[in-house]
């Protein structure tokens, strides 16, 4: 990840903000994301998970957005952190990663903020094996509710989704209208 951030301007995305606020956005990296730099490097590159999270932190000052990350393997640690920062956040981005096709107390944590969010994932969660000991019988958790998805882009798909729920929040006309009711 190095090699594309030595090459990432900054100052190139300044401008592609519709609004003017600066949004305070909690990101989430669920179990395995740790441990992503010992990960197929054909997927992951050997990028670290800190690699990552300087990426999004840097490409978020750009587009006049604070992000605060939490990497655990623990969904009860996960699920306590939103509920305690909740408050203080215009919303989320998360990869739930081990978490995907498990996380139903961090997908209602999340609905009950009623705080937008956006599930992102490094690699194409769908392609190949990705996922392949669910079968076809897999179901995606944080889908019901997330307010948009981004897969398959490595880090991109991170900037790419950050910068989605910065349009969501900047237009009100996109805001996240499901309520815990309609989520199941």
């Amino acid at each position: 990840m190095s090699n594309v951030s030595a090459g990432y301007d900054p100052q190139r995305w300044s401008s592609i903000r519709t609004g003017q606020t600066r949004y305070r956005i909690g990101v989430i990296d669920g179990p395995n994301m740790s441990n992503m730099h010992r990960r197929d490097r054909s997927v992951y590159g050997g990028a670290a998970i800190g690699d990552l999270q300087e990426f999004v932190r840097s490409f978020g000052e750009s587009i006049n957005v604070e992000t605060h990350h939490l990497v655990s393997n623990h969904e009860g640690e996960i699920v306590e952190w939103i509920h305690e920062n909740a408050p203080d956040f215009d919303g989320f981005l998360i990869n739930p990663a081990g978490l995907t096709f498990t996380g139903e107390p961090t997908k209602w944590a999340l609905a009950d903020s009623n705080k937008p969010y956006i599930e992102v994932h490094f690699r194409n969660v769908i392609a190949g094996k990705a996922m392949a000991p669910l079968g076809d019988e897999r179901r995606f958790v944080f889908t019901t509710a997330a307010k948009g998805e981004v897969f398959g882009f490595q880090q991109y798909s991170y900037t790419s989704a950050l910068l989605g729920l910065v349009w969501v929040l900047d237009d009100p006309e996109m805001s996240n209208t499901l309520s815990i009711g309609q989520i199941c």
